[in-house]
């Protein structure tokens, strides 16, 4: 600690401004790069898929087939074959009608805000006043680059996400959390 006790009123700007800076940086990575450009794919027969999920009733939700409730089903002969026959997969299924932006933006604002008020109450605990610019960026760099980039790891693992999505997810993380480190270096409490 090199200084004063910082208090996280004291964060108001670095806080608000990595939330600005992230909100504003994962726009242009998904709607100016070309790094998401493939992250998602349509399926064969796109209107013969939706009409089928139709006509089974299928709603807003998550979903995986072929879906088991039980442990004893899972080793039944009839359950093994679906899986061995395939296809086998994960899908979320969205409500109907075009996509409201609003909402997402704001949720994803918030997200932005509640990180950066966790990194800045984590470096407040540690780091006083007067604290040097490299220390700061590196310890919220590493903090962030993990909260960021980390999250979407078990996706891959256990709901088959393709690892090369995960990486472009780290990717992002990573500015993510070079960003908020490069604020909160340059605006920590003198």
């Amino acid at each position: 600690m090199a200084g004063a006790p910082v208090g996280i009123l004291e964060l108001w700007l670095p806080i608000l401004l990595s939330t600005l800076a992230c909100f504003f940086g994962g726009a242009i990575l998904y709607m100016v790069s070309p790094l998401h450009k493939n992250d998602w794919v349509g399926v064969s027969d796109e209107d013969g898929v939706m009409a089928a999920l139709r006509k089974a009733g299928v709603q807003a939700g998550h979903y995986m087939f072929p879906w088991c409730a039980d442990s004893k089903t899972r080793t039944s002969p009839e359950y093994l074959k679906k899986w061995a026959d395939g296809p086998t997969g994960i899908m979320v299924v969205r409500p109907r009608g075009p996509t409201n932006m609003g909402p997402m933006l704001l949720q994803m604002l918030l997200y932005h805000l509640l990180v950066s008020s966790l990194l800045a109450c984590l470096a407040a605990g540690v780091f006083g006043s007067g604290t040097a610019y490299i220390v700061i960026f590196k310890f919220v760099a590493l903090i962030g680059v993990m909260t960021y980039g980390l999250g979407l790891v078990p996706m891959s693992i256990w709901y088959g996400f393709q690892w090369g999505f995960t990486f472009r997810g780290f990717l992002d993380g990573m500015i993510h959390g070079l960003l908020t480190a490069g604020i909160f270096g340059w605006l920590w409490p003198r």
